[in-house]
């Protein structure tokens, strides 16, 4: 963006290369911004899929409740968005619990010192 914002020679296309320039540059923080917050979501997703497949008994369980609602309609979409919606409570669920007990591992060597 920034290149071509500056950028200088020709005017056949240099009006549109530098207003596309301004375009990206201006676009970038909220670009970054949005893909910091759909990384994170789907870093969730991912580690509470890779968790729910890992634990069969939990694996069973989110199989069993999505098999219980029937095809169909509004149940074939429910369906496909349940499992993905628990794998990503899953994935929610053990950050959660990774960072209590992280916070409490650093309290405690905070204390020892």
């Amino acid at each position: 963006g920034l290149y071509l914002s500056r950028r200088t020679g020709p005017a056949v296309w240099l009006g549109a290369q530098q207003s596309l320039g301004r375009t990206l540059l201006g676009a970038a923080p909220w670009l970054m911004k949005t893909l910091a917050v759909v990384g994170t979501a789907a870093m969730f997703l991912v580690g509470g899929g890779i968790l729910v497949h890992g634990l069969g008994p939990l694996h069973h369980a989110v199989q069993a409740l999505v098999g219980q609602w029937g095809g169909g309609g509004l149940g074939s979409l429910v369906q496909a968005v349940l499992p993905l919606t628990l794998d990503a409570v899953t994935g929610v669920v053990a950050g959660a619990l990774v960072f209590v007990g992280m916070a409490a591992l650093q309290h405690a060597r905070q204390r020892l010192q």
